[in-house]
């Protein structure tokens, strides 16, 4: 086939739907789960729900009619079904099946995926769909396994399980726990809440649209519009000055007021709540949780807050790290996921098989935030891009990088003289059986003689080595500021003269 994509999430529908526009219906979507929403379909927790707004929080080729500011998981997971069935793609899923290893088959040019069930599945470009949502961090602290009620993540919640009337313990206070606990508190008997560390809470003014407001969301051009305004609202308040995530700068300030306002107001007769709940780094040090109900929840007669990680299990409860022992019935471990370990559900094998574990020992990092080394015509839905790094592959664009006096082709590692590399592009490698289209892209001035790919460098006629990360004629010294190439910026000698 010619696109396998793993994952039926929310990146995995928009590539579905981008293929179809593009004229291309040979491509299957697998996903272990049974039916299509990724975390939406998974997280199935009481309260879950968006903590954007909902205008925001859609497709910009496939708007929505939301009933709510903040739409809640069933909202979202009807309207991802919409996008799904307009599209046609419900005959491109592949549902109930894990894949346990990609690896590039160098004979046949292709991928090879392997399922749990021993399936294979070939095609010539591979899209990683999974997300950074998708694997739960589970809790080991000693003794849990001899805990005796039951024991689950919110990723994981156990329908079967009644909280009515039981003792509740929740572990964490990041936004899953901000949405559960207001959830639960009204029908459990107790609800003691962990937490290791305060984070960061604001209000996020959620409520249901009014009759006036239906109305206008009934109508496409009006969501269209709305959604621009929102996002270039967002959008100019980082770019019209120092960003909020900046540390000390003036919308920083502004913002770490306002979250200290919003604790003030909430626990004014709660001093002990007010110092437990704020926290010691700046605001945005870490993931902000927006939640209207999370704060007053923790006021309420049968919920406590225990300012303390968790340090052990025992039979009937939870032991905190100053010894003092709490009994529960059911334990909810709202830790989150790991996020970080990308990719960490199944193994990709690239080039001569090199494993993109081993490439990412040192953290992940793609060109883009999309294409990684090694792994020719793959590409990632969710890679951070601070950290971006110059790629040996990539879809539609394969590079070249330097070995010595001259430049290595990233399909066939064949040495290329860089006085013969062409200045076209792309154009075809020589060598016998590789695909690879070899040669640079000029700069901008479009005066090179002999070029690299992005994060490399090229010299123009004028004799100025040039980085095609940034277009600095710096190229081989330290990485001007918001140079894409980074570090590349000064690994990579000058390109010789022709």
């Amino acid at each position: 086939m010619r696109v396998l994509v793993i994952g039926a999430g929310i990146s995995g529908i928009a590539m579905g739907v981008r293929l179809k526009r593009a004229g291309i219906d040979d491509f299957r979507i697998l996903d272990e789960t049974d039916g299509l929403g990724g975390t939406w379909r998974i997280n199935a927790y009481p309260g879950a729900a968006v903590d954007i707004a909902s205008l925001i929080f859609q497709f910009g080729f496939r708007t929505h009619p939301w009933q709510r500011t903040h739409a809640r998981r069933h909202e979202v997971l009807d309207y991802l079904e919409q996008v799904a069935e307009e599209a046609d793609l419900e005959r491109h899923f592949v549902f109930g099946t894990r894949v346990t290893e990609a690896r590039w088959d160098e004979d046949r040019h292709r991928w090879s995926v392997t399922t749990a069930a021993g399936e294979i599945y070939r095609a010539e470009v591979l899209v990683s769909a999974v997300g950074l949502l998708s694997n739960p961090n589970l809790a080991a602290w000693p003794g849990l396994d001899t805990f005796g009620g039951a024991v689950m993540h919110t990723q994981q919640w156990r329908h079967d399980v009644d909280l009515a009337d039981a003792r509740v313990a929740v572990v964490g206070v990041g936004s899953s726990s901000a949405q559960v606990v207001p959830a639960i508190a009204p029908v459990a008997r107790s609800v003691n809440v962990f937490q290791r560390e305060p984070g960061w809470v604001l209000p996020k003014g959620e409520r249901t649209y009014d009759a006036g407001e239906l109305r206008r969301t009934s109508r496409a051009w009006h969501r269209r519009l709305d959604r621009s305004v929102q996002i270039i609202r967002k959008e100019w308040r980082n770019l019209s000055g120092r960003p909020s995530y900046v540390a000390g700068s003036r919308r920083n300030r502004a913002m770490d007021q306002m979250a200290r306002d919003y604790i003030g107001a909430t626990f004014a007769d709660r001093p002990d709540l007010r110092e437990a709940v704020t926290p010691t780094y700046p605001f945005e040090g870490k993931r902000v949780v927006f939640s209207d109900d999370f704060y007053p929840a923790l006021k309420r007669d049968n919920v406590r807050l225990v300012p303390r990680p968790v340090a052990s299990a025992t039979p009937t409860g939870l032991v905190d790290v100053d010894g003092e022992h709490h009994e529960v019935d059911v334990i909810v471990t709202a830790t989150g996921f790991t996020a970080a370990e990308l990719l960490s559900s199944y193994e990709v094998f690239g080039r001569r098989g090199r494993r993109l574990r081993d490439t990412w020992a040192d953290g992940a990092f793609a060109h883009v935030g999309m294409t990684v080394p090694a792994t020719r015509t793959s590409t990632c839905s969710s890679v951070p891009t601070p950290t971006v790094r110059a790629p040996s592959a990539s879809i539609g664009s394969p590079s070249n990088r330097r070995r010595g006096s001259s430049l290595t082709c990233a399909g066939c590692s064949d040495a290329v003289s860089a006085r013969s590399t062409p200045t076209s592009w792309p154009v075809r490698h020589t060598t016998p059986g590789c695909s690879v289209a070899c040669g640079a892209r000029p700069g901008p001035d479009r005066a090179t003689t002999s070029s690299t790919p992005r994060g490399g460098s090229s010299r123009s006629s004028t004799g100025a080595s040039r980085c095609n990360g940034c277009y600095s004629s710096s190229a081989g010294r330290s990485a001007p500021t918001g140079c894409a190439a980074g570090r590349a910026h000064e690994r990579l000698a000058r390109a010789p003269r022709p």
